[in-house]
């Protein structure tokens, strides 16, 4: 393992270079794609019978979401309750029951696929967040897998890049 060390592995081009983020060594980061069915039962729809989702299990802290972004707390918004906002809920919504004690907690919604496009040693910080990974930060292959994805399930299903933090 290459824990805290600047150095990475697949499709991902992490920032690592960049003196605009700032390297924590927390332990490192991974990037996976998410492939959500958003129409289960439209009949053009990639699943034709059952076993053909998929569940991930919450390993890491997320940190990001290309495709969802939480509200921004400041200091002036003091109507916003942060609380009442859980980004991984939305993918994991069991997380924060505590009547669930076992590990069905830590669940993902059901899924086409969900791959480990990257990974790395390096942590990124920079003005407040964590570095979050967009499709253009893909590798020219990741950018060609990634394609090929969204070819194979089709306009009904959307793909998600989610950043996690490993501490």
């Amino acid at each position: 393992m290459n824990r805290r060390e600047p150095i990475s592995k697949g499709y991902v081009n992490f920032p690592i270079n960049d003196p605009s983020y700032e390297h924590t060594a927390e332990g490192g980061m991974l990037v996976k794609l998410y492939v959500i069915n958003d129409k289960w039962d439209d009949p053009d729809s990639f699943e034709i019978c059952c076993g053909s989702d998929v569940h991930d299990v919450l390993s890491e802290i997320m940190v990001g979401s290309d495709r969802i972004t939480p509200p921004q707390f400041t200091e002036n918004s003091d109507s916003f309750d942060i609380d009442q906002y859980s980004l991984q809920e939305q993918y994991y919504p069991d997380i924060n029951n505590e009547n669930i004690k076992d590990s069905s907690r830590f669940l993902s919604i059901p899924l086409l696929a969900a791959i480990v496009l990257g990974n790395t040693g390096w942590s990124g910080y920079n003005s407040g967040s964590y570095w979050k990974c967009s499709y253009d930060d893909l590798t020219d292959d990741g950018k060609a897998l990634y394609n090929s994805i969204q070819t194979l399930y089709g306009k009904h299903a959307s793909l998600h890049l989610l950043t996690f933090l490993d501490t």
